[in-house]
């Protein structure tokens, strides 16, 4: 229903422009025909080349003169006998005129269906061979035409020979034309106007045409220059294996229907701008041997450019495409694989706006690609294409997925600001200039797995919604995330790097000390550069993530039993597993940094991963109770070797608590007070302890050191003949274990110290 009232509304339409024109009687006679005059005689006038003196229909003079005259009309035209060149008068013209009273006076040829007034003509129940006579030799009388100017301005230079068919309501187009050059514009084919396996030796032009049915110019030569310019096709229009040697211009046609151009030769110049096909439109294995532009073109169905070739270059800046679009890679029939469409030269599609699915699959893009600002609300595939020249998709907005997958770009690509909201896909690509993706935005999933990064690259300001994979991906030189914006969700960023290999610097800055577990296999050979940050904001960072790796697992167990009919054992098992992986993951990933950090002798730094590193190894459940327990035991005493403060006050509570038990063990051997009292015993019992700590082993010393000194030391290292009992053991192995803490204590603070100063 769409389909035929657009169908009658650009029928109307063109009606009411082909009556502005005039092509009534009275009008032809308003309309120059170019380069000719009319020339009286004593036998009458005749229709005259100016520059020539050739008369119509006549062969050239053997002296060339310039003709004098009054300026000849369209009117003339059809006046002048197409044999002599002499103009009739209306009594010899009594058959070509249809006359009515108070309507306008048209030739037959030009005699539209109804009047102004909406009666009609009774053309439509003449013959279709009505017209077949009196046009005849008009088409033998005609020239070749000569054109210059710029190509939206051209006019014949000297004589239009062209046959004038301009206006003409014809009841079909049919048959060869041979050498003639026709000028058919503002005619109506009344119905299916076929041409196929015509030649068009001479310039032909449609301009305005209407064809009211099927247009068949299956396998027709256009061998001079053909044009139709602001065309309407009604109905199917077939121009399949045509051959175009001259300049062939579609600006403006309107093809209510299909479309077909498949195998298609434009040896020249091409255009298609501000064209619109209702239908599908199929390009397939076309050559465009000269520049071919498609600017502001309307594809309202699907369009297929597949094997397509462009050997100069393309323009389809601003087009829209309602439909799939297939420039290589899929068939545009349901029984044959396509193959890829070549672009010699520059390929512009920037501004496009593509509806449906895109497809550029195994294409090959000789010179530079732009796709700057172009929308795509379907998914494109770029997938094994070959881009040589630079190509730009800054701005580019993507609705659907991106597939890139075994893609070159040799030279430099631009995505600056493009926004992808589909899943994007640029695994095994191979990038040998520099790559940007400044200030772009991915809305779900982008991939760069096992793609390589032979320039500079840079994703700075980059917004990483969904899942960022760059796992096994190789970078040659500088990489800059900076300021990048990660996912919210720590799953989307855990592994990020994963094998990654970055033989050049990583630049971080700006996107905050954070997300630790996505270098999780990476390899950094000349270090990262990450913000600088203060430890309590460090750690209340990795607090966070280390929460959310934990929190991630249980999301994990709830993605996996999705679906699926599964135990709650086995989900209870895959969230168990899953938390062992993600902390591991984050463990990796603190290790990685932390040895970028030593790399670049950033001791602070080196240690504070270094912690996270440990922290995140001890939340995990399988990990051995000794390493977990002395792994508690290091952080509290020493914040792992980070803090000087811990290892005196440590030193100094063990002092305390090793005095108060020695005090104890010493009533249990002499329950009766002794007569230096309480605080002798007391201290008595620090003086050991104090021994154990700064006389490390003191003791294992002999009972002389003792038994003079301190007689609470004597009583409980030694018995009443002063020899060593079991109890006097036990406390000799109680103090070399205080020892033993104290050195270690020792060596904390020192280890503390050194790496607060950074001392080698």
């Amino acid at each position: 229903m769409a389909d035929t009232q657009l169908k009658e509304e650009r029928e109307a339409a063109w009606w009411k422009a082909w009556r502005e024109e005039d092509f009534s009687w009275e009008g032809l006679a308003r309309k120059h025909w170019h380069g000719w005059v009319i020339v009286s005689r004593d036998d009458g006038e005749y229709a005259v080349v100016a520059d020539t003196g050739r008369v119509y229909g006549g062969l050239e003079p053997e002296v060339p003169a310039r003709a004098e005259g009054r300026k000849a009309t369209v009117q003339d035209y059809w006046r002048a006998d197409p044999v002599t060149g002499r103009l009739r008068p209306d009594a010899a013209m009594a058959g070509e005129f249809v006359v009515v009273d108070g309507k306008r006076t048209y030739h037959t040829v030009h005699l539209p269906l109804a009047y102004e007034d909406g009666s009609e003509t009774g053309k439509a129940d003449w013959s279709i061979e009505v017209l077949d006579e009196l046009i005849g030799l008009r088409k033998s009388a005609a020239t070749e035409t000569a054109f210059g100017g710029e190509r939206d301005f051209r006019e014949p230079v000297g004589a239009d020979g062209r046959a004038q068919f301009q206006g003409g309501v014809w009841f079909r187009a049919k048959g060869n034309l041979g050498r003639h050059s026709v000028r058919y514009d503002f005619a109506k084919f009344i119905g299916d106007a076929e041409f196929e396996r015509s030649s068009f030796l001479g310039d032909v032009s449609f301009n305005n045409a209407f064809f009211a049915g099927r247009s068949n110019f299956h396998n027709v030569k256009f061998l001079g220059e053909s044009s139709f310019t602001a065309a309407t096709f009604s109905a199917d229009a077939f121009f399949n294996k045509s051959t175009f040697a001259g300049k062939a211009d579609f600006d403006r046609a309107y093809f209510l229907g299909n479309a077909g151009f498949e195998n298609v030769t434009f040896s020249e110049y091409a255009s298609f701008v501000i064209a619109s096909v209702s239908g599908d439109a199929d390009f397939g294995g076309a050559r465009f041997q000269e520049y071919a532009s498609f600017n502001k073109v309307t594809f309202l169905g699907e369009v297929c450019f597949s094997r397509a070739k462009f050997s100069a270059g393309i323009r389809f800046n601003g087009a829209e495409v309602g439909g799939v679009a297939r420039f290589g890679g899929v068939s545009c029939t349901k029984h044959f694989f396509a193959e890829y469409v070549r672009f010699s030269s520059d390929a512009d599609f920037g501004s496009s706006e593509f509806q449906g699915e895109v497809r550029f699959d195994s294409s090959t893009f000789a010179g530079d690609t732009d796709f700057q600002y172009a929308t795509f609300a379907g998914d494109i595939s770029f997938q094994h294409a070959t881009f040589s020249g630079t190509a730009r998709f800054s701005e580019s907005n993507i609705s659907g997925e991106s597939h890139f997958a075994g893609t070159t770009f040799s030279e430099d690509v631009h995505f600056n600001r493009a926004k992808f909201t589909g899943n994007t896909i640029f695994s095994d690509v191979n990038f040998r200039g520099k790559v940007s993706f400044s200030e772009g935005v991915c809305h779900r999933r982008i991939s760069l797995q096992r793609s390589t990064f032979a320039g500079l690259v840079w994703f700075k300001e980059f917004s990483f919604c969904g899942p960022m994979d760059f796992t096994a991906a190789v970078f040659d030189k500088l990489v800059s995330f900076k300021n990048i914006k990660w996912p919210q969700d720590c799953r989307h960023w855990h592994g990020a790097f994963d094998q990654a290999l970055f033989r050049g610097t990583l630049n971080l800055y700006g996107a905050g000390f954070r997300s630790f577990a996505a270098f999780d296999g990476a390899t950094l050979e000349r270090g990262i550069q990450l913000d600088e940050t203060d430890e309590a904001a460090a750690r209340k960072t990795f607090r966070s993530e280390l929460n959310q790796a934990v929190e991630a697992s249980t999301v994990d167990g709830e993605d996996f039993k999705s679906g699926k009919s599964v135990s709650k054992r086995e989900i209870a098992g895959h969230t168990k597993q899953q938390r062992e992986h993600r902390l591991r993951e984050l463990e990796r990933g603190c290790r990685v940094l932390k040895l970028a950090m030593e790399q670049a002798s950033h001791k602070s730094r080196e240690q504070l991963l270094y912690r996270f590193e440990l922290q995140a190894r001890r939340a995990q459940k399988r990990l051995p109770p000794g390493e977990k327990t002395f792994s508690y035991l290091y952080s509290w005493v020493s914040d792992y070797g980070a803090s000087m403060v811990r290892p005196f006050i440590a030193l100094f509570l063990m002092m305390a608590v090793f005095a108060a038990g020695f005090v104890g063990w010493d009533f249990a051997v002499d329950p009766q007070p002794v007569s230096d009292g309480w605080f002798a015993r007391a201290v008595q019992a620090a003086d050991l302890s104090w021994g154990n700590v700064f006389k490390p082993l003191s003791a294992l010393s002999t009972e002389n050191d003792f038994k003079d000194k301190n007689a609470l030391a004597f009583r409980l290292l030694y018995d009443e003949e002063g020899g060593v009992d079991l109890y006097g053991f036990g406390i000799r192995a109680v103090s070399t274990v205080q020892s033993l803490f104290a050195i270690v204590l020792a060596f904390l603070l020192a280890l503390a110290v050194r790496r607060r100063f950074q001392i080698s």
